[in-house]
């Protein structure tokens, strides 16, 4: 059986000989996370049972591991629901090591104490949206200039550079929605992301799944936004006094730290 895994811009195709029941045959080397990471072979029919690791966030088929200093991609069909479905004690993944586009996990099943889950039962494809990862000299860092948040509400659209703002997932009032219709068009989630403290923040307008992806990341740990945005919108003063809102932006680019996630434009969840 031939299971398509379909990635942001490429189609990965791994031949697995593995259908309903026949998967279970698959043997798992059982090995730490960090030691898959430092001696893994990264094929895609070598597989290992690890501990299940730290989650911080999950999306749709992507999850990302967080644990001391390790950051890490990890994708699976259903990936969140299994990881809200399985977090108690005594819970195994079955991953392989895969190094494109970065060292990332593929989660074929998860091991309970009740038996064997696998993901990959009944399905032949399963798309997943990677975090576009990349050093600095790829970021446009100079087409974001440093400007107070307090000053941006006497400007038009513009890039910016934010830092030092708070991340916060919380509901959007409907004062707020009417105050901005064309943020809130469509399927739109009743929590929303906003950077900066209540009484002067800015609604994130992302709906692409690895930026929240990244943001709930952020808003958990929790960790300050640091990095260049897109300025949509700016309210009417009334409207800013009462929402505590300046405007809406579009996250362009996030410094995590010696490394960078680059947001992909036009993208929905």
């Amino acid at each position: 059986m031939t299971r398509r895994i379909l990635g942001p811009g490429a189609l990965l195709t791994l031949g697995l000989a593995l259908a309903g029941c026949q998967s279970f045959d698959v043997k798992y080397e059982e090995m730490p996370l960090q030691d898959v990471l430092k001696q893994g072979i990264p094929d895609a029919t070598h597989h290992y049972r690890i501990d299940r690791p730290r989650v911080a966030a999950a999306r749709r088929n992507t999850a990302l591991i967080r644990d001391g200093s390790l950051f890490l991609i990890a994708v699976g069909p259903g990936l969140r629901s299994a990881v809200n479905t399985y977090d108690g004690p005594n819970v195994d993944w079955g991953v392989r090591l895969v190094k494109e586009p970065r060292t990332h996990l593929i989660v074929d099943r998860v091991f309970t104490p009740e038996g064997e889950v696998d993901l990959f039962e009944g399905i032949d494809r399963f798309r997943f949206d990677f975090p576009d990862f990349v050093n600095g000299t790829e970021i446009p860092v100079d087409s974001f200039p440093i400007e107070d948040p307090a000053q941006l509400a006497e400007g038009g659209p513009k890039f910016v550079f934010l830092s030092d703002l708070v991340v916060r997932k919380t509901e959007a009032s409907e004062t707020l929605a009417a105050a901005v219709p064309g943020a809130f068009e469509g399927r739109q989630p009743k929590l929303r992301f906003f950077l900066g403290e209540s009484g002067e923040s800015f609604l994130v307008s992302n709906a692409d799944v690895s930026t929240l992806l990244l943001l709930d990341w952020m808003a958990t740990e929790p960790r300050k936004f640091k990095g260049g945005v897109k300025l949509e919108q700016v309210l009417e003063p009334a409207d800013r006094r009462a929402t505590g809102v300046i405007g809406t932006v579009d996250v362009r680019w996030i410094d995590i730290g010696g490394l960078f996630y680059r947001a992909r434009t036009n993208v929905t969840e």
